[in-house]
């Protein structure tokens, strides 16, 4: 591919998602693309890797995690396993948890999530903990949030499709969360520092 103006062009950036811009723009990928000066007869690529912007300005997702206690044993939680093909955390157990839509509640958020990923209707909702972290090519925010089971018995997956579905799911004592939270599950980390413990 020849640069903007031929042999002898501006460099030109490659910024991993299959566009070319203008050298300079910071890029996620942390890598810089230049040709080859003018008297080259074919552009010859470049590549030099360099270490990422810490204020690089990446899109946010806010999200909301929930506690679910036991009722008959207040000692163990609802877990739930993410899916092989999960991008982040691929079979780890964690918290159910969902986005936050535009204009939209965490609490709201978690009553819809526990609707069309548990197959539940919860309530009694009042937040834990908060925090944020930088995953690759976003920036995580997420309340933590309590509830409790009003209506239903948690089932996993549910047929809803167009969201991260769950393949297992189970009451058991925090300690399964712990796994999660040395790989750098946010929600983990969240529970275990909303009570009172670290990981």
């Amino acid at each position: 591919m020849v640069p903007l103006g031929g042999f002898g062009g501006p460099r030109l950036e490659f910024d991993g998602s299959l566009r070319w811009a203008p050298t300079g723009r910071k890029v996620p990928t942390g890598r810089t693309v230049e040709y080859a000066p003018a008297e080259a007869p074919f552009p010859i690529l470049r590549t030099s890797e360099r270490k990422m912007p810490p204020d690089f300005e990446r899109p946010t997702r806010r999200v909301v995690s929930i506690v679910l206690r036991d009722e008959e044993r207040p000692d163990r939680i609802l877990s739930v396993r993410r899916p092989a093909d999960d991008p982040d955390l691929p079979g780890a157990w964690g918290l159910p948890a969902g986005r936050i839509r535009v204009g939209e509640s965490p609490e709201r958020a978690a009553m819809r999530a526990g609707h069309d990923k548990l197959g539940v209707r919860i309530g009694g909702l009042r937040r834990r903990a908060s925090g944020e972290m930088l995953r690759t090519g976003y920036r995580l925010e997420m309340i933590l949030l309590e509830a409790i089971l009003v209506e239903g018995t948690p089932a996993v997956p549910q047929s809803l499709p167009g969201i991260t579905q769950y393949s297992e799911a189970r009451w058991a004592a925090a300690e399964i969360l712990a796994p999660a939270t040395e790989l750098g599950s946010l929600c983990c980390r969240l529970f275990f520092e909303s009570e009172g413990t670290s990981r």
